[in-house]
C-alpha cells in the first residue's frame, strides 16, 4: 500500500491503511470492530454497541449553535457517512 503515503490527507489515509491491515471478512469484523471502538475511546467520543455489534459513535455536544453537528454512519464496520 506505499501508493497511499503519497494521497492527500495523509492522517486520513493512514486511518484507511490501517483498518484495510485488520482482517475483517464477512462475519468475523470483530477484531476491526474493536480496533475502531477503541480508537473512538481514545478521542473522547461516546460508544454504544447494540445486541447485533452496531456501533455507534457520537461526538460530545458543544452548545456553541445550540444543535448537534454529529454525523451517522451506516453500513460494514461504519463505511459511509450521512448527516442526521
Amino acid at each position: 500500500m506505499s501508493e497511499l503515503s503519497q494521497l492527500s490527507p495523509q492522517p486520513l489515509w493512514d486511518i484507511f491503511a490501517k483498518i484495510c491491515s485488520i482482517p475483517h471478512p464477512s462475519y468475523h469484523e470483530e477484531q476491526l470492530a474493536e480496533h475502531i471502538v477503541s480508537w473512538a475511546k481514545e478521542k473522547g467520543l461516546y460508544v454504544d454497541r447494540d445486541q447485533v455489534g452496531n456501533i455507534l459513535i457520537r461526538k460530545p455536544r458543544h452548545c456553541r449553535y445550540g444543535k448537534s453537528q454529529a454525523g451517522r454512519f451506516t453500513g460494514a464496520s461504519g463505511y459511509g457517512a450521512a448527516k442526521k
